[in-house]
């Protein structure tokens, strides 16, 4: 399952602005704020993120028992996480 949460890159405005040089005779004079699409969002202001799975392990106890010269598992229901 995923769901949207605003882009960290942008802040979720969607652009970034950037300083532009403006030259003139090979020589920067000043800069223009020039805005671009953000690169993280494509635009948008949002991005998708994915889920935390939450991994269920049932631990393995051996029973010291054998079925066929190996050990018996026994499978006591416990959950970790």
């Amino acid at each position: 399952m995923a769901h949207a949460e605003k882009c960290p890159v942008c802040g979720g405005i969607g652009v970034r602005i950037v300083p532009c040089p403006v030259v003139e005779d090979t020589s920067i004079i000043s800069y223009v704020d020039t805005t671009i699409n953000c690169h993280s969002c494509g635009g948008t202001g949002w991005v998708t993120v994915q889920d935390e799975q939450a991994y269920y392990a049932t631990p393995y106890y051996d029973s010291g028992e054998t079925a066929g010269g190996f050990s018996v598992p026994i499978d006591r229901g416990i959950s970790t996480g």
